[in-house]
């Protein structure tokens, strides 16, 4: 028994791990964007309720708040429990939860199963993306996690076609799809083995130096590495939570129109995420990668917030896309790159908080500067100039690091 455990060990992932793995990443996303488009007639549907129009989109939101205060609590549990089996379980309750509101006629008690669905997609997130760090090393895993970030992006514009689709067939309808998840239970306890999490050489090696062995926790760097994300987020769901307002200032009120140019942006996001590893295997480093990623994030924000027309609102949809493409891959593969594999799912936990905590305050931080500078537009002008100050932050942390060559390991890898 103690031999097949040691075999299982040494398995080399395939493609079921892949799908395994990237089918769950996808999962969290599914939890938010399915039911968006039926919130007016969940909201329709309960309008006796007092304040409904306040708590319906928490319905919708809460998920996003309970990954960003579990997932480091879940990062912890699994380093010691291991992940296999807590995300076996976390695919079960995903199911529970997520289709509890097919027989729940209580708004307040919907609101609670959407809870339980952010606990298990706390675990679920932290989970996938800790066991691609385990599966994989140097190239391969930013290969891999930029992958993830290509299906997270392909699936958000699928689960809310998939929403609207079935929300045809009354409100209720869309949470049958989150029974997927018993699909998948089953599977990851089959195909998925418990890695090896004692500290051990890396296998294969990024293309850059300093990456040879694994490194020892440090909780500082992983605290700014977080921190860089929350920034970057907020001004990621700049583009899917504020493009329609946006629009609707210059006029532009057809749905059709606002989804596909809402698409186009997921497009070039995908696109960015599939040359994050090229970029990488190329020898570009972290540093320039950021540096490159908050340049057209930053820019493409600029063009958007000053666009008249459609044709400039596209471009700057195109070039901010492509940046965020850029970016959370890259912010991903360096926090990754840091851990040590016993506290890999602590730090995979602690990143995948500040990332759905960015996505959560977004619309507080930019309504918030809405108030204070004048408008959306202006709001989003100012996070375009804060991308743009963190280019040069980047780039000089890229010149220093090139003339110290002894820390240069530190630096360009995290």
């Amino acid at each position: 028994m103690e031999n097949d455990r040691s075999g299982r060990e040494e398995m080399t992932p395939r493609f079921i791990h892949v799908f395994l793995l990237m089918a769950g990443s996808c999962l969290p996303i599914m939890g938010g964007l399915l039911i968006a488009p039926i919130l007016p007639e969940i909201q329709r549907h309960f309008s006796g309720v007092p304040r409904v129009e306040y708590l319906v989109p928490i319905t919708l939101t809460i998920p996003a708040l309970l990954i960003a205060i579990l997932a480091p609590f879940a990062g912890a549990i699994i380093d010691v429990l291991g992940r296999r089996r807590p995300l076996v379980i976390a695919l079960v309750l995903y199911a529970a939860f997520g289709t509890a509101p097919l027989w729940l006629d209580s708004l307040y008690s919907i609101i609670v199963s959407r809870a339980g669905v952010g606990l298990a997609e706390a675990v679920i997130m932290t989970c996938c993306t800790t066991l691609i760090g385990d599966y994989y090393d140097g190239a391969r895993r930013s290969k891999y996690l930029s992958l993830q970030v290509t299906y997270v992006a392909f699936s958000a514009s699928l689960f809310l076609l998939v929403g609207g689709l079935l929300g045809e067939f009354g409100w209720r309808t869309p949470f049958w799809a989150y029974g997927i998840s018993l699909l998948l239970a089953p599977l990851a306890a089959i195909y998925l083995w418990e890695p090896e999490r004692k500290r051990r050489p890396e296998v294969e090696q990024e293309p850059t130096p300093g990456d040879a062995a694994a490194p020892s926790f440090r909780p500082l760097l992983l605290l700014g590495i977080c921190g860089i994300t929350l920034i970057s987020i907020i001004a990621f769901y700049v583009v899917p939570v504020h493009l329609a307002y946006m629009l609707n200032e210059l006029g532009i009120r057809s749905t059709q129109t606002i989804g596909l140019l809402a698409s186009l942006a997921n497009v070039m996001i995908m696109i960015g995420a599939i040359l994050v590893h090229r970029l990488f295997i190329m020898g570009v480093t972290t540093p320039r990668l950021l540096a490159l990623s908050f340049a057209c994030s930053g820019s493409g924000l600029l063009v958007l917030a000053a666009a008249t027309t459609i044709k400039e609102v596209a471009l700057g949809l195109l070039i901010n896309g492509f940046g965020g493409g850029l970016l959370i891959p890259t912010l991903l593969t360096w926090n990754m790159r840091t851990l040590p594999p016993e506290r890999r799912g602590l730090g995979t936990g602690a990143w995948t908080a500040s990332m759905f905590l960015g996505q959560f305050v977004n619309p507080i931080v930019v309504l918030s500067l809405a108030g204070i500078v004048g408008g959306r537009a202006a709001a989003v002008h100012l996070i375009g100039l804060g991308l743009l100050a963190l280019t040069v932050i980047t780039l000089a942390a890229s010149l220093k690091s090139a003339r110290k060559p002894g820390r240069s390991g530190v630096i360009e890898h995290g």
